[in-house]
């Protein structure tokens, strides 16, 4: 049986010191049935000629004349991918040897996973830095998925349909994986691949750290949209705030704060069908522990803190953790 074809997006834009390497990590992949898809998109440096200089028939070059950007980019490359997956790679880092041949193994053993991400190490000026490993289960991601990214947008293989579906939304820019995986989870299931196949390169002039402002407002509205669906009512960018220091552990809340959150954890708790998951109780216990642990480590601010912690706990607290709460109070 023939292997599939995997399509390669990668968008560049004044990336001549890294382009060679980036590609170069492609041609030299295990898995060899490939089309290269490189969208200049509009340098003023050596990008084109630093392509141009890789001797390999699987790429193909297509110029943006001005500089769209990169979700336009995107956009446009995904309609020029053949195809039956499309797979991420950006300008500036480096595919390991065998991500591809394991992501297509992946995708081919179930037809349940729309997308599969890896771990990624972090290289700072070309110094190791810190390693990524999210979580591979389905229903670990989606959860995770309503606070934090947590499938890398670099490693990222799709099938083709899905982008098809789900184009990149330009009002979310430099948030734009995050609002797509959003849409996206719904209707199809994510992974990662626990190794390290992936390398991303933190030099200063990378276009989220460029436009860390505008990421992190956009990436707020992501996570107000996700949890609106879930409560059914207009999530506040604060409760979004609150929502992942819930998720983060950060217990450092206000007493007004902690009865806002147990208001919103209720009604979230009661709209948890919005998930695709595969254990359809697991976000209820998800969120009765986030809020048990919230409470538990704020028992001392108030007197009031252990009944509110009941009034809004997901799951009805039991007789032990009830009496855990006791002796907490009273040490």
């Amino acid at each position: 049986m023939k292997e599939p074809l995997v399509s390669i997006l990668l968008p560049a834009y004044n990336a001549e010191n890294f382009i060679v390497k980036a590609i170069t990590s492609i041609t030299e992949q295990s898995y060899s049935n490939l089309e290269i898809i490189v969208i200049n998109d509009g340098s003023t440096d050596a990008t084109e000629e630093k392509i141009n200089s890789i001797n390999d028939d699987r790429i193909k070059l297509i110029r943006n004349e001005v500089n769209l950007g990169l979700i336009e980019t995107l956009n446009k490359g995904i309609d020029i991918c053949t195809g039956k997956y499309i797979a991420r790679m950006d300008a500036d880092d480096i595919s390991a040897p065998t991500r591809i041949e394991l992501q297509v193994r992946k995708m081919e053993e179930s037809s349940i996973f729309g997308i599969c991400g890896t771990w990624f190490e972090t290289h700072k000026r070309e110094e190791f830095y810190k390693s990524s490993k999210y979580n591979t289960a389905n229903d670990d991601i989606q959860i995770h998925q309503l606070y934090q990214i947590h499938l890398c947008h670099g490693t990222a293989i799709f099938r083709k349909e899905v982008l098809e579906n789900f184009k990149f939304d330009a009002d979310y820019s430099h948030a734009e994986d995050f609002e797509l995986w959003s849409r996206m989870k719904k209707r199809y299931q994510m992974t990662n691949i626990p190794q390290v196949l992936y390398r991303v390169n933190s030099h200063g002039e990378n276009v989220s750290i460029l436009n860390n402002d505008t990421q992190n407002k956009n990436t707020l509205r992501v996570i107000s949209n996700q949890l609106q669906k879930i409560a059914n009512r207009h999530v506040s960018e604060k409760e979004a705030v609150l929502y992942r220091k819930l998720c983060e552990a950060d217990f450092n809340l206000q007493i007004k704060e902690i009865t806002k959150l147990g208001e919103l954890i209720i009604q979230l708790a009661a709209g948890d069908s919005e998930l695709n998951l595969d254990n359809p109780k697991i976000y209820k216990e998800y969120l009765s522990n986030k809020w048990e642990h919230l409470c538990y480590n704020n028992i001392k601010k108030d007197s009031i803190i252990t009944e509110i912690w009941k009034k809004y706990a997901p799951i009805r607290p039991s007789i032990k953790i009830q009496l855990k709460f006791i002796i907490k109070k009273k040490v």
